[in-house]
């Protein structure tokens, strides 16, 4: 049994994906700022919404680059993506505690 480490990488997906969630970011950074601290259940919304459309877009892109794909989808391609999604998503949070 032989492993195959030879990685195919689709590095415009990956770029698609991490300026959606970017953007995302900044809109959840500035949703985030303008909450009144005193109300724990905005916060807590705030913090699920923004989780929320980060993984819808997410989902999305990975169907849309599943379907538009004629080869097999690069299983690596789709765990970067899910990578840089981890990543803002601990961005959001950070900033949410930063915040009380």
């Amino acid at each position: 049994m032989e492993l195959d480490l030879a990685y195919d990488v689709n590095y415009n997906f990956i770029l698609v994906v991490n300026t959606m969630l970017f953007l995302i970011a900044i809109v959840s950074y500035f949703r985030i700022k303008n909450i009144d601290t005193n109300n724990a259940n905005a916060m807590v919304r705030s913090v699920m919404l923004g989780t929320l459309l980060k993984m819808g877009v997410f989902a999305i892109a990975a169907l849309i680059y599943a379907k538009t794909q004629n080869s097999k989808v690069g299983i690596s391609t789709l765990l970067i993506a899910m990578g840089i999604y981890l990543l803002y998503t601990w961005f959001e949070i950070k900033w949410a505690i930063k915040k009380k």
